[in-house]
């Protein structure tokens, strides 16, 4: 069984672990958080959004061949190799499609293929950004 787990994308940060927290917990208190200090996690934070407008993203219950989680949001790099010859060497984003975690691959900004990453084995995949902060290596 996997580990359920989540991150979250703020608007201008990543929240993970105890920032995500203390978030959650001041959103209890009511829709909105302000901070006059800013210090709510020590990241100078000045006003905390609604819950329902962060972007929350799932750990796939996958690690990449660096040992770094795999959450959705993510960019990776796929590679596929057959005795020593690489097939393919691209780069997708990490998405929930239906039912399961897909890297979706886009091509000529038209089409798009979504690959089971559950298919490919860790040692092919190397989380190196994600869609909030690094959107232009999907463009490289």
């Amino acid at each position: 069984m996997r580990e359920i787990k989540f991150r979250a994308w703020d608007g201008k940060r990543m929240l993970k672990g105890l920032s995500l927290i203390k978030l959650l917990n001041i959103f209890e208190w009511g829709e909105t958080a302000t901070t006059d200090s800013g210090n709510v996690d020590g990241t100078g934070w000045d006003t905390l959004q609604r819950a329902e407008d962060l972007k929350w993203l799932e750990f796939t219950g996958l690690r990449d061949k660096n040992g770094k989680e795999i959450y959705e949001g993510d960019i990776v790099r796929l590679v596929s190799k057959e005795d020593g010859l690489v097939l393919a060497d691209v780069k997708a984003s990490v998405i929930f499609d239906t039912t399961m975690f897909c890297a979706r691959v886009y091509i000529d900004n038209d089409d798009l293929w979504d690959y089971d990453i559950l298919e490919y084995q860790a040692k092919y995949i190397e989380v190196i950004g994600n869609i909030y902060e690094n959107k232009e290596l999907l463009n490289e």
